[in-house]
């Protein structure tokens, strides 16, 4: 009796320091910070490796990449290491994470390669591709990549997200 007590009190606990693991993710994913480096990240033109080198010179789009990059890599970091499960993952963010895996893949491939760096973005793969297989196997939860269009048109961005719009009104 007093072992499945223990075993129900850490169980609990377990599901306590997920929980606010979780929240503490969700706290920085929707925090103003995160949406000022989205925003950054979606308005640059970067389609390969010189792109992104040129890219990076510019101090607001490599704190932009750099804390994204970290972001997820912790993120994928704690879903390897089974101290987050994927399934919150795919819940919470999985547009972003499968956005920007997917558009800086072939850039990272040539970092690693270029720059000898070999384990350059290695946890946001590792993130994407476990992403991918709990995709596979949940269908019903419909995980894609969202397709980004933003422009901005009198003082006003707008923002779709597959069929989502949204217009904001600058002040």
């Amino acid at each position: 009796m007093m072992l499945r007590n223990a075993n129900k009190t850490q169980q609990q606990q377990l599901e306590t320091r997920q929980a606010q693991l979780l929240m503490g993710i969700y706290q920085f994913f929707y925090s103003q910070t995160y949406t000022e480096h989205e925003y950054i990240l979606t308005h640059y033109e970067v389609k390969n490796y010189s792109d992104w080198v040129k890219a990076m010179e510019n101090k607001e789009y490599y704190c932009a990449h750099a804390s994204r990059h970290a972001y997820l890599e912790g993120i994928g970091i704690m879903v390897k290491q089974g101290l987050l499960d994927i399934q919150l993952v795919a819940q919470l963010m999985s547009g972003p994470v499968r956005w920007f895996w997917e558009h800086f893949e072939a850039i990272t491939l040539d970092v690693r390669k270029e720059m000898s760096w070999p384990r350059f973005m290695i946890e946001v793969e590792y993130l994407y591709n476990a992403l991918n297989s709990y995709a596979e196997s949940h269908p019903e939860l419909q995980i894609a990549t969202p397709s980004t269009d933003i422009r901005t048109e009198n003082n006003k961005l707008y923002v779709s997200y597959q069929s989502h719009n949204l217009i904001l009104t600058s002040h």
